[in-house]
C-alpha cells in the first residue's frame, strides 16, 4: 500500500485514509502577516521533507464495502500520514463525520 494511503478499522466501519496535495501555498498560508506567528522553522521542515502539508481525506465504509461517506481537511502539517491518524486530534471527528455523511445520505 502506498504511504498517501492508509486502511484503519473503526468501530466496525472501515476506513480509509488519504494524502492529498494541498492546492494553498504553505508560505502564504503560514506566513507573519497571516497568522501573526513566524512559522519559519515550519515551513523550513515542509521545505526539506521532515513535515508534510497535505490535505487529509477519510473515507467510511461498511465491512461489505458499501462506502457511507467522505470528509476533508486541508492544511495539515504532520511528519507523515500515519503521524496524522495516531496524533491529529481531527483525526476521530473526521471518522465520525465521514459515517454522519452516509447517514444523511442514506435518508435522503
Amino acid at each position: 500500500m502506498a504511504d498517501n494511503m492508509k486502511v484503519r478499522i473503526v468501530d466496525d466501519k472501515v476506513v480509509v485514509v488519504e494524502q492529498l496535495e494541498e492546492s494553498l501555498d504553505v508560505k502564504e498560508e503560514l506566513s507573519f502577516s497571516t497568522t501573526g506567528v513566524d512559522h519559519s522553522d515550519t515551513i523550513r521542515k515542509i521545505e526539506r521533507g521532515t513535515l508534510q502539508w497535505f490535505v487529509a481525506k477519510v473515507t467510511a465504509f461498511e465491512p461489505d464495502g458499501t462506502e457511507l461517506g467522505e470528509d476533508y481537511l486541508g492544511g495539515c502539517i504532520y511528519k507523515d500520514l500515519d503521524d496524522f491518524i495516531e496524533n491529529s486530534m481531527y483525526f476521530k471527528d473526521m471518522v465520525a463525520e465521514a459515517i454522519q455523511n452516509g447517514a444523511v445520505r442514506a435518508a435522503a
